[in-house]
């Protein structure tokens, strides 16, 4: 059956896109895109995602991007600050994205790190194309590291430390809010297809160009995870937080703007639709949206919303 978030069974003015619109007042046009976009709604091949006005003061939240792997022993006491520490500190202002890449997410017999591995263990493979793509561009090697909100890049103390996590997120925290953003999903459960709008609204001007990414994370994994100077070293039933599984657009996602200035009060809206994957238990995944500076990478502001509720 068909889960709805929101429905509206008639749509307002609405100009259909593939991409995304900035919102200055009702117009109308249609293709075959599949996609389209109004004021406050989004209709994605028939079912209309309303994305209501939100009132409630403005929170500004931080990202964490985790650079990790099954088969990096030094990563679970990191996973440990990140998943235990910051989340009982931050609560929900605090966004996790896990990226299993390089040679310590090889799958074995045939990965790097694989020698002596216990037969049968570790053949879960947590990559995706977007991880990927993104730790190429960011240079990460050594593990475990993490991006907060993507600050420093490109001088190469991007690459955060566990030890430091706590003080640059908390940094990120105190600054004010520069946009809001909140979404709608609709999720059916026959098909596995996910639609999602996405709503931004800048709350001071913005000088730069900004890009829109939306992926999908899955939490609550048990796998195969070696870890150093505990027993077992190879554990059989770890917990995988937040792990990166896909993409709705893109491995670096797509402009909102085509301006370099963006007026305070300034609204966009955006529609994607996707598929889980088969072996994704859809209870524990998430969409994680996030905009960020063209030039610099920098995230101004995250959201993450369970897609089945």
């Amino acid at each position: 059956m068909k889960k709805i978030k929101k429905y509206l069974p008639a749509i307002l003015l609405v100009v259909s896109i593939v991409s995304c619109d900035k919102i200055d007042g009702p117009r109308l046009e249609e293709d075959n895109s599949g996609i389209s976009i109004g004021d406050n709604a989004v209709v994605i091949e028939g079912d209309t995602l309303v994305v209501a006005d939100d009132l409630s003061p403005a929170v500004q939240r931080v990202m964490i991007e985790e650079f990790t792997g099954h088969l990096c022993g030094s990563c679970p006491p990191a996973a440990i600050i990140l998943n235990d520490s910051l989340r009982a500190l931050f609560g929900d202002k605090l966004v996790v994205v896990s990226v299993h890449s390089g040679h310590f997410a090889d799958v074995c017999p045939g990965g790097l790190d694989c020698s002596g591995t216990p037969s049968g263990a570790f053949g879960d493979d947590y990559t995706s194309g977007v991880g990927n793509a993104i730790h190429d561009e960011f240079g990460f090697i050594s593990y475990p590291m993490a991006m907060i909100n993507r600050v420093d890049y490109p001088t190469g103390t991007h690459k955060k430390t566990s030890l430091s996590w706590k003080g640059f997120a908390q940094t990120e925290l105190n600054a004010l809010p520069k946009a809001r953003m909140n979404s709608e999903i609709v999720y059916d459960s026959t098909s596995r297809e996910v639609k999602a709008a996405v709503r931004v609204e800048m709350l001071s001007t913005y000088t730069g160009n900004l890009k829109l990414q939306m992926v999908i994370v899955e939490d609550s994994i048990i796998g195969w995870q070696q870890w150093y100077n505990h027993t077992p070293q190879f554990v059989p039933d770890y917990l995988f937080h937040d792990v990166l599984r896909s993409s709705m657009n893109g491995d670096f996602g797509e402009p909102i703007n085509a301006d370099a200035s963006i007026d305070s009060g300034t609204k966009f809206i955006k529609g994607y639709f996707s598929t889980l994957d088969a072996a994704w238990n859809a209870d524990h995944c998430k969409l994680v949206a996030y905009i960020y500076d063209v030039d610099t990478y920098k995230v101004v502001q995250v959201i993450e919303k369970e897609i089945v509720e």
